[in-house]
């Protein structure tokens, strides 16, 4: 069944939470939000398999954003068993395409038929294809009286939106086509509804927000109701409301209660303008600007921030602040000057580049990716073509942007430990099947403060302070 048909039978409930989220103004017409870092819940699996869903999520996702095709589910899945095989941890396996998840091959946990789905689709058991473990996120405040909303920010979407109570998880078969899994949403998220909030408005216009290749998705009602950011408020704003989700946004092991979509306005499914579009118009901000410091775990500075308006000065160094001008999508997309390996020039194929706080790890072309690697002493690669560094590498990467070299540090270089001895997971891999172009994930976006500028269709990095 297509996802709109679902949602034409689902109906808007709610359920109240209120606590204060703190904010910090920083000058005229600016304000921010703290952003922290959040860890999805472990289920006990491989870090190296955990490694393998956050890939092929990305990819899928890159290969949204790129219009480029998809990869295909039988051959991640098929990687994926292999490794567990490898692994010693199972013996055989099969993808069960009705729930999406490669199990061992002597579980007696199946999917079922279209009109009869399984109970729990998310049993730990099996592995899902795609992951999605690390997020940033932060507090928004919505209806009267106010709740807080955790919500992941993300500038690789146009969309804002949060969960109702009745909020049901779907899921999706190999065909594409959707069906209720029985689950409800986890009653630990916070949920908004008209038994909640005296403001609210549901204007009976449904929207369905896909993500990826399509297999992660939230459906519902553009609704409006007072929504505050970091104290500056918005009466009356239109954003949506998810009666379904996938479980990747609606099950316990999140933390989010929705995602704020901080992409251009034109990405907008809904044909809304987006919150930070919204405080411009309103005249609480005098940019349309989104500026960010993503913070590092292992710092444990606790140091994130999300500025609404203008850049925060006592984040980055002020003379090294570069202006990139974006295309004309509705992402954030520019062009480096280039990459230096331990200082060192290295000759790429391509210099576009997708700035995006929802992808986690850096990809590049394949042959661009390979010859940085071959500059890194130690550096190995699979039969997967997967890229593994020593895990106590020292090497410098920097991409060039304005004339000013940004470098990622080692650490952030080390995704994940393997079974050998210091060989570790590169944060650095190869997106193989879309269009020639780096994906700048959150890898190389917590070693620079980035300010997003709707208006002058602007990007500008600067070194942190």
């Amino acid at each position: 069944m297509p996802l709109a048909s679902c949602l034409a039978t689902s109906l808007l409930l709610a359920l109240p939470l209120a606590l204060a989220a703190p904010f910090s103004p920083r000058s005229t017409n600016a304000v921010s939000l703290p952003v922290q870092r959040y860890q999805k819940s472990g289920n006990n699996v491989p870090p190296h398999i955990t490694y393998l869903q956050k890939k092929n999520h990305d990819a899928k996702r890159y290969s949204s954003m790129a219009n480029a095709t998809a990869p295909n589910d039988e051959e991640l899945a098929e990687a994926l068993g292999q490794m567990m095989i490898h692994l010693g941890v199972w013996t055989n396996y099969t993808y069960d395409t009705t729930i999406g998840k490669v199990l061992p091959a002597t579980s007696t946990k199946r999917g079922l038929t279209m009109g009869n789905p399984p109970s729990d689709p998310a049993d730990s058991e099996g592995l899902d294809i795609q992951g999605n473990d690390v997020y940033y996120g932060a507090s928004v405040m919505i209806g009267t009286p106010q709740q807080e909303f955790l919500v992941m920010m993300d500038t690789g979407s146009g969309d804002f939106w949060v969960g109702a109570t009745d909020c049901a998880i779907i899921a999706f078969n190999k065909d594409g086509d959707v069906y209720r899994t029985g689950q409800a949403c986890t009653s630990s998220h916070t949920s908004l509804g008209n038994t909640t909030s005296s403001t609210f408005v549901n204007t009976g216009v449904k929207f369905v927000d896909q993500y990826g290749s399509g297999n992660s998705a939230a459906a519902g009602y553009i609704v409006a109701d007072d929504v505050t950011l970091a104290g500056l408020a918005l009466p009356n704003h239109k954003f949506g409301v998810a009666v379904l989700e996938t479980s990747d946004f609606g099950s316990s092991d999140m933390s989010w209660s929705g995602l704020m979509g901080l992409s251009k306005s034109s990405l907008s499914v809904m044909g809304v303008p987006t919150p930070v579009d919204s405080l411009y118009k309103a005249g609480l901000i005098s940019e349309p600007i989104v500026s960010f410091k993503i913070p590092r775990e292992s710092d444990g500075l606790n140091d994130g921030e999300i500025a609404f308006g203008s850049l925060d000065s006592t984040k980055y160094v002020a003379d090294t602040l570069v202006t990139l001008s974006a295309d004309n999508s509705g992402y954030w997309i520019s062009t480096t000057d280039g990459v230096t390996v331990n200082g060192e020039s290295l000759s790429i194929s391509a210099n576009t580049v997708l700035f995006d706080t929802g992808t986690t790890l850096l990809y590049g072309p394949f042959d661009d990716v390979y010859n940085i690697h071959a500059q890194i002493p130690g550096s190995e690669i699979d039969r997967n073509d997967d890229f593994y560094l020593p895990c106590n590498t020292n090497a410098s990467v920097a991409f060039n942007f304005g004339g000013t070299d940004f470098a990622i540090e080692p650490q952030d270089l080390v995704y994940t430990e393997t079974s050998q001895t210091n060989l570790c997971v590169s944060a650095m891999q190869a997106m193989e099947g879309g269009p020639a172009a780096w994906l700048m994930g959150d890898v190389f976006l917590k070693n620079a403060y980035i300010s997003l500028n709707g208006n002058a269709n602007t990007i500008q990095l600067a070194k942190l302070a």
